[in-house]
């Protein structure tokens, strides 16, 4: 008798570990939070339509519609033409945040910007090109406009970017989680009784969902599991690399005599307070890249600071926007990185605001 009352317990345990297993605690796919999104249905109709043919020579296929319009040229914009006199023509760089998943285009950040512009400068022609591309890095949107700038001679540049960077940069980091600086397993130098027990709990769904809930309810962020010497090595390079790449686009625009702005966005753990679907959103992605959100705020912190001190020749013009979402209660989001036209347009009033007030500081020198 007491064998069966004390395997409740267990049973009890492995049934709730199995649970967690097969629902991976996923109440809220990232296509339900998505079809919240007023624009979703058509978009969605528009990829299913074009299936495989979407993108093209790293591009895209030529398309247009009032919802989606693809040039012909590949990006998702206007058609290039030719400078007007008094046109002000300004290009938004970036990956799939700019270019706009799941919404029409003139949803997206450059859609809204353009309106905003057209208010703020009534006696102007404005123009505002779309050169998002899902994916793209820092580096590959430099590459992009390099290649399109003479077909649009922009004004202004705004490099908006730093989720994909900060994909790739944890891929980096989870390099180094099971290396040191010899080359050999950390786990395996530090092998322990203790270690091995915290390696095992940390394997359980229990585990994650708790050791989630916990840090969701004492703001705690979430952490990789790596020697804090061999973090701050691997932060310090992935920094320096994006102010190399920040001082090649400044000679770019210099060489080019336009205006660059380098815009670090928001991601999904910046918003407050969060919905319950976006929660849930949340434990999913951290669940699976534990860090990830720890990551991206140590990288941007470092490039603010580094930038504040003015210890970088020639860097200049980066904005930190991770808190430009916060105190919106409805759901932005659909994952951890998308957002919804609501979104899109606080971001390009932003956008806006920075390049008006950048704008009134040389008027007024």
């Amino acid at each position: 008798m007491w064998v069966i009352t004390a395997s409740i317990p267990v049973l009890i345990f492995l049934l709730i570990e199995g649970i967690l297993n097969i629902a991976d605690f996923d109440f809220y796919s990232t296509e339900v939070a998505f079809k919240r999104f007023d624009d979703y249905q058509v978009l969605h109709s528009i990829s299913e339509e074009l299936g495989s043919d979407l993108r093209q020579n790293g591009l895209y296929k030529p398309y247009q519609s009032e919802s989606y319009y693809i040039n012909s040229h590949g990006v998702r914009t206007k058609e290039f033409s030719q400078k007007k006199k008094n046109e002000d023509r300004t290009v938004v760089l970036g990956g799939s945040t700019v270019w706009g998943s799941s919404v029409s285009n003139h949803h997206t950040i450059p859609g809204f910007l353009e309106v905003i512009l057209k208010r703020e400068l009534p006696h102007n022609v404005i123009t505002v090109y779309n050169l998002g591309v899902e994916g793209y890095t820092f580096a590959d949107e430099l590459e992009l406009i390099t290649k399109f700038f003479h077909l649009i001679q922009p004004n202004q540049l705004v490099f908006y970017h730093g989720a994909n960077d900060n994909t790739l940069n944890y891929l980096y980091l989870i390099g180094a989680q099971n290396e040191n600086h010899s080359g050999k397993s950390i786990l395996v130098e530090k092998k322990t009784t203790m270690n091995w027990i915290k390696s095992s709990l940390r394997k359980l769904e229990i585990y994650k969902v708790l050791s989630f809930f916990i840090r969701s309810q004492i703001g705690n962020k979430s952490r990789l599991e790596i020697g804090r010497d061999l973090y701050e090595e691997r932060l310090n390079k992935i920094v320096n690399n994006y102010f190399e790449q920040n001082l090649k686009a400044m000679r770019f625009c210099n060489e080019k005599k336009v205006t660059c702005y380098f815009i670090l966005q928001p991601l999904i753990f910046h918003k407050q307070p969060l919905t319950r679907i976006e929660k849930t959103l949340v434990h999913r992605r951290l669940k699976k890249e534990p860090g990830l959100d720890t990551l991206y705020d140590d990288f941007v912190d470092r490039i603010m600071a580094k930038n504040k001190a003015n210890t970088v020749s020639e860097a200049c013009n980066i904005f930190d926007f991770r808190m430009v979402l916060r105190g919106v209660e409805d759901i932005l989001f659909g994952d951890f990185v998308h957002v919804n036209q609501h979104a899109n347009q606080i971001i390009a009033e932003k956008i806006g605001d920075t390049l008006m007030k950048y704008r009134s500081s040389v008027d007024a020198d």
